[in-house]
């Protein structure tokens, strides 16, 4: 029962693997993500290669809509560190 508690099976490759492999997350009965952080990363990759394009565009926008906070944040951290 104990091993059963320190292991986990991704839903994405069906792996059996360690439960510091998967990320935490609250919402999940167990505390921890269904899928495993490589899986998890091998999708976000495959996701921002399709996507680049609007992604840019979106980050591009936001930017431009709070540009003097994001220089503001950012004069602040340098003061600081």
């Amino acid at each position: 029962m104990l091993m059963e508690m320190l292991t986990k099976k991704c839903t994405k490759c069906g792996k059996t693997k360690k439960i510091t492999e998967y990320q935490k997350k609250k919402q999940r009965k167990d505390g921890h993500n269904s899928i495993c952080k490589k899986c998890c990363s091998q999708y976000f990759k495959k996701y921002y290669e399709a996507n680049k394009d609007r992604i840019k565009a979106k980050e591009k926008e936001y930017y431009a809509r709070n540009k003097e906070v994001i220089k503001t944040h950012s004069k602040e951290w340098q003061e600081n560190n």
